[in-house]
């Protein structure tokens, strides 16, 4: 039985419950190929980011990273090509964001890291009202 081909439409997006990672760096490297965007890291400060991701003769694999920390928001304004070291200073690296990040079917909430402000991001539908927006609250922590 063949798989169905998803359309990009439905992978580049903010889910709640999103595809698989191997899916999205698949349909986000198409993306930036027909965007003309080259294969780098996206830190214009790195040395990668004017040249080939190549070190000691070997090529690095990029690793995506979701700019805002939210794992289910695919969405391309939302992602970024990383080397590895540039990766690797990232505050949220290794789970440095487990439990800040509160997901649901409109949007999400991000807490502070000492937990006390969260800012609340609504995606999608401009029809929503604050209360549906608000459900992030009753969502469980770390999705």
């Amino acid at each position: 039985m063949s798989r169905r081909k998803l359309n990009s439409d439905l992978v580049l997006r903010y889910s709640n419950k999103p595809p698989s990672r191997s899916t999205v760096h698949r349909y986000y490297r198409e993306w930036r190929e027909q965007q003309g965007i080259p294969l780098r890291c996206d830190n214009e400060d790195c040395m990668f980011h004017g040249q080939e991701l190549l070190w000691n003769g070997k090529a690095l694999k990029p690793i995506l990273d979701h700019i805002n920390g939210n794992r289910n928001d695919n969405r391309p304004e939302n992602l970024r090509y990383l080397c590895p070291n540039c990766d690797s200073q990232l505050s949220t690296r290794g789970g440095g964001n487990m439990g800040r990040v509160r997901n649901n079917e409109h949007g999400y909430e991000v807490s502070d890291k000492d937990g006390r402000k969260a800012t609340l991001i609504a995606i999608g539908d401009p029809l929503i009202t604050k209360a549906e927006a608000m459900s992030c609250n009753s969502g469980k922590k770390g999705q």
